[in-house]
């Protein structure tokens, strides 16, 4: 009977992650390519730029790291499955630092402190608590519409991201995306609140 049991849990187990793999909710991501070989990890789907609880909650994550300390940013970007950025010290203002959070990892999500960062000229920052959420899935969810009304199909080997400018150029901010499709290419901008949607064609 315990064998019987023991069979059957496997079996299931066997079943769950088939089905998780046959529906999208976990695959093999890539890291590397060279040659014939490949490496990467198995991770699970994520939909950060299209989920806004979801993203309000990683960058208060992100709050939670610095004990509530002011955190600004210098860059930012941003895909479904993950968030880039480099940071300024709070305790330390002349240092900046190599964040990314991982929204594909199974089991250790969470931000990552990566390498050290010196710059060379500054053209802005941008404080935690003013980036602009709503704005950044409202732009998403129209560059998609978009795509999807003109059935423009993307190039499975380029990811789309979605990029924050907040120089000094750029007085209200900018969202802006470059996509890459298989037959053609388009640049899409809004500003911060995802407003004054507009597509820029090469």
């Amino acid at each position: 009977m315990k064998r019987f049991l023991l069979k059957f849990v496997l079996a299931m187990i066997a079943f769950g992650i088939v089905y998780l793999f046959a529906t999208g909710q976990i695959r093999y991501y890539e890291t590397f390519r060279m040659g014939g070989e490949s490496s990467g990890y198995i991770g699970k789907k994520s939909t950060l730029l299209e989920d806004k609880d979801k993203l309000e909650n990683v960058f208060d994550e992100l709050s939670d790291d610095f004990s509530g300390k002011p955190v600004k940013f210098i860059s930012l970007y941003l895909s479904n499955d993950y968030i880039r950025g480099i940071v300024q010290d709070p305790d330390q203002p002349t240092y900046y630092d190599n964040y990314r959070y991982n929204g594909t990892s199974i089991l250790f999500s969470g931000w990552k402190k990566g390498e050290p960062y010196k710059p060379t000229v500054l053209s802005g920052d941008l404080a935690l608590e003013k980036v602009p959420i709503q704005g950044i899935t409202d732009f998403y969810a129209q560059m998609m519409s978009f795509l999807k009304e003109g059935n423009h199909a993307l190039d499975e080997n380029r990811e789309t991201q979605v990029w924050l400018d907040f120089g000094e150029q750029s007085e209200s901010g900018l969202l802006w995306s470059n996509v890459y499709g298989e037959r053609e290419d388009f640049r899409f901008e809004a500003d911060f609140s995802g407003n004054n949607f507009r597509i820029l064609t090469d």
